[in-house]
């Protein structure tokens, strides 16, 4: 711990940290330990303590933090404290909180509204919060005072298209005038094909060659394929260059990538005959789908 962090604690607390523990020599655990008992121990607006019992799904003892008076944490103006979950070992319910509807004041008993999304456990630290001091928890996430929350803009960020390379391979084909599929993606949801690329380099050419690369999309969830674009390839030479952006901007075709808005793309390749003898050709895709 350097010297800057030692004077926030001493700030923090009102005491002379270096005559609590040593930056050098003691252990995270014993400064986590005196954070905890002095620095967050703020009297008044926040209570701290460590859970001894669950009791059942909406109650629970806190050592500690008895004795403060019959429904201190909750009075009956109505004006309650939130039990807020501090540490629950990185876990749920870490984090969360619920208001405090009833309080037992000889055996340091909580009582609240509605469970936490994981029950605590003993051992758990949790904090109690004044209602002033509580009321600004449903505003930290907010985003510079508006309406938007950080979990908000995750799950737009989630529903956002995200581009990448989805298949790639190599493809030799085998049997004469067989439709060979290259890549294929469907959704429930519409996606954007971002196009492929086929290398020929391997192919040799021969005589009777020729392959033909069809495109097929489905424009409506569960829909047809249509074949929207072809072209022929290796009639009379290997292309210069040997690969080929598809669909192919140079091809006269008004056709071009991306397409917005599909629910399923294939791309299929067609040997006419073996001729020299069989090609093979690589080929890579790329899509771009909510969140993946």
């Amino acid at each position: 711990m350097d010297a800057q962090t030692l004077k926030l604690l001493k700030i923090m607390s009102n005491k002379d940290t270096s005559e609590t523990f040593s930056a050098s020599t003691d252990s995270l655990e014993a400064i986590r330990d005196y954070i905890e008992t002095v620095v967050m121990d703020i009297q008044g607006l926040v209570y701290y303590g460590e859970i001894t019992a669950v009791v059942a799904a909406t109650s629970l003892t806190a050592d500690g933090l008895s004795g403060y008076g019959t429904n201190f944490f909750a009075p009956s103006d109505g004006d309650m404290w939130t039990i807020y979950v501090v540490e629950a070992d990185g876990a749920a319910p870490s984090g969360e909180y619920q208001k405090c509807t009833g309080y037992t004041t000889a055996s340091g008993l909580f009582t609240y509204g509605a469970a936490f999304s994981a029950e605590p456990v003993v051992g758990d630290k949790v904090m109690l919060l004044h209602p002033h001091i509580a009321g600004v928890l449903p505003k930290l996430d907010l985003i510079q005072g508006g309406t938007e929350t950080i979990q908000g803009l995750g799950d737009e960020m989630d529903a956002m298209l995200d581009i990448a390379r989805t298949d790639s391979g190599t493809i030799t084909f085998d049997t004469a005038g067989s439709e060979e599929t290259l890549y294929e993606e469907t959704d429930t949801t519409p996606f954007m094909y971002a196009g492929s690329w086929i290398d020929f380099t391997s192919a040799n050419a021969g005589a009777g060659e020729d392959t033909e690369i069809k495109l097929y999309v489905k424009i409506e969830s569960g829909g047809t394929y249509r074949q929207v674009w072809s072209a022929t390839y290796l009639s009379v030479a290997v292309p210069s260059p040997a690969c080929v952006q598809i669909p192919n901007p140079d091809d006269g075709e008004a056709i071009r990538v991306p397409f917005y808005n599909v629910y399923g793309v294939k791309l299929t390749a067609t040997q006419a005959a073996q001729g020299g003898g069989w090609n093979s050709l690589d080929h890579e895709h790329f899509d771009a789908k909510r969140g993946s």
